[in-house]
């Protein structure tokens, strides 16, 4: 009889996007449930055969009375299923799922930490970020950061004692190095003609990610040059860490700035690319940099933990100081002024993504962590 496996995130895309043929695997292994809110991805996960979804609404944000009701159904819920094991991932459905599980006495309860928000919020939010992932720490059985810098920065934040796996060499869901191939996709076609040196950005359209530096940066080169265009990939999220107005506005004016917006296939936007910009200000394994390299796309990041486990300055990309526009511009020009330099980080960044980051390795991992 197969063990009952139950997958747990905050929104539905988290799984949609990058956990979808993940889960389609182990729906052969196991008696597979997910839960998470609805939203976009839910309608994704629906479909997938031999997969039983439910709906828990959870709020990205503290919301005690909202979450005291999603922890209540989410109780019920575990209950009725009677899972063997619960895996969770975001903090929210971890500090929900993981306390609920606990109650319903399941005996494996497993999060990831793709990221941690503490180390970068001020303050009284700070305390209770961080008291919350104690707590969610407290009610697991198994806690598996992404990434070795995730693993260190719980270690310094004293947020556990107990013993912390890392999956192989991390990474949620690894990546199809046959799919992300340049060999296999096509230059995305756009109605505003890209100029002759692109920078691309992948990602939610958020503050923390660097985009208000990244945009500053590129508009003073955009003065300079008249041959970079610069491609912003992923949705705005105006209620959650929305960007800066001079921001929006550099965006909307700018012609040499293309705004896509979500899609589903990133791949024709990192061919188009000459290099990948994540300024960000916090990571836990950014799968936007793991995608380029596949890609032979070398990255500018920031010193932060997550980017600078995959990016080696000078050796696969480039890593700046974070909220560093000054250093960051600088080294977009360095870029524009060595494309071929860029074409030889790109091909050392494939083959760095090659031997640490292969789904078939994290696959692995991951089922033979389940069946201990």
């Amino acid at each position: 009889m197969k063990k009952i496996l139950v997958r747990t995130s905050t929104v539905p895309s988290t799984l949609a996007v990058f956990c979808y043929e993940q889960i389609q695997r182990l729906s052969n292994e196991f008696d597979l449930h997910i839960i998470t809110s609805s939203g976009d991805g839910l309608e994704k996960l629906l479909s997938l055969p031999n997969v039983t979804c439910h709906v828990v609404e959870m709020k990205r944000r503290i919301s005690p009375i909202h979450d005291a009701k999603s922890l209540w159904q989410m109780y019920k819920l575990l209950k009725k299923i009677k899972p063997d094991i619960v895996h969770s991932v975001t903090p929210k459905a971890g500090l929900i799922s993981m306390l609920a599980a606990k109650a319903a006495g399941v005996k494996r309860r497993i999060h990831t930490f793709t990221g941690l928000v503490w180390p970068t919020s001020k303050g009284i939010s700070r305390l209770m970020l961080k008291s919350a992932d104690k707590i969610l720490c407290s009610a697991a059985t198994d806690i598996i950061p992404e990434s070795f810098s995730v693993k260190k920065t719980m270690e310094d934040g004293m947020i556990t004692n107990k013993e912390l796996h890392i999956l192989g060499n991390g990474s949620l869901p690894g990546i199809d190095l046959s799919h992300f191939s340049t060999s296999n996709t096509k230059i995305a076609d756009l109605s505003i003609k890209l100029k002759e040196f692109v920078y691309v950005y992948i990602g939610r359209l958020v503050s923390d990610k660097g985009v208000n530096e990244l945009v500053s940066a590129f508009v003073e080169l955009d003065k300079k040059y008249n041959d970079i265009s610069l491609l912003l990939v992923g949705p705005r999220e105006e209620n959650i860490d929305a960007l800066d107005k001079d921001t929006v506005r550099h965006i909307s004016e700018c012609k040499d700035i293309i705004e896509v917006g979500s899609v589903s296939d990133v791949r024709p936007y990192l061919k188009a690319a000459n290099i990948l910009v994540l300024p960000s200000y916090r990571e836990g394994l950014p799968n936007a940099v793991i995608e380029a390299g596949a890609m032979c796309l070398p990255c500018i990041v920031s010193d932060i933990p997550g980017c600078t486990e995959i990016i080696e300055d000078g050796k696969n990309g480039f890593v700046v100081p974070v909220k560093d526009i000054s250093a960051l511009k600088n080294v977009m020009e360095i870029s524009r002024e060595n494309p071929s330099l860029c074409k030889t980080l790109g091909i050392a960044a494939r083959h760095n993504i090659e031997i640490k980051y292969d789904k078939e390795l994290v696959f692995n991992e991951l089922l033979n962590y389940y069946i201990l």
